[in-house]
Formats: structure tokens, C-alpha cells, sequence
């Protein structure tokens, strides 16, 4: 048994014409899209706090060394919703009806 080999999308060519050349590959894979800060445990990130953070010779993809500075601010977490009390006493009559007289 023997596996045939996938087959490929190939745009339909006028006879006597050469097909067009692949597309170019890249010659480095892409560079990473973010970075991995490792803080010690004594020393916490504080809630509503600024930080600056700053590095020092990261290459880019031709390769130069270059120096970066940004702010971080850590935000302040949502206050969570309470949930309603559900099991609380229903109002009294909503109906606007005034109570009826005492019989005599």
C-alpha cells in the first residue's frame, strides 16, 4: 500500500507558459511579541501603583541593540457585584387599593 502525496493547489497555467515562482520565504522565523519580567517574592507588584520598566540593548530584527523605557500601571480591580437578596420580604400591596371599612 502506498501513500499518494497531497495534492496541491496549482493555479491553471496557459499551455507553453511557466507557472508563477512560489511566494518568498522568510529567512528568520518571527520575533516574539512579548517578553517574560520574573519579580522577586519579596518584592509584591502594589494595586494603583506606577512602575517604570526599562531594558537595556534588546536587538531587533536586523539585529541592533537598542535601550526601551515604558510606564506600567497596575490597575485597580473591578469591585465584584454583590448579588441581590433574593429571599428578602416581598412589598405590601402594590395595587394602590385603599382597605376596606370595618363592617358595623
Amino acid at each position: 500500500y502506498k501513500r499518494q502525496a497531497p495534492a496541491r493547489a496549482v493555479a491553471a497555467v496557459p499551455p507553453g507558459q511557466r507557472p508563477p515562482p512560489p511566494p518568498p520565504k522568510p529567512k528568520s522565523p518571527p520575533p516574539d511579541r512579548a517578553i517574560i519580567v520574573k519579580l522577586a517574592p519579596a518584592t509584591p507588584v502594589l494595586v494603583g501603583q506606577h512602575y517604570v520598566v526599562e531594558v537595556n540593548g534588546f536587538r531587533n530584527l536586523v539585529g541592533n541593540a537598542h535601550d526601551s523605557r515604558r510606564l506600567l500601571d497596575v490597575p485597580k480591580p473591578v469591585p465584584r457585584r454583590v448579588p441581590v437578596d433574593t429571599t428578602r420580604r416581598a412589598p405590601g400591596d402594590t395595587t394602590g387599593r385603599l382597605p376596606r371599612p370595618p363592617h358595623r
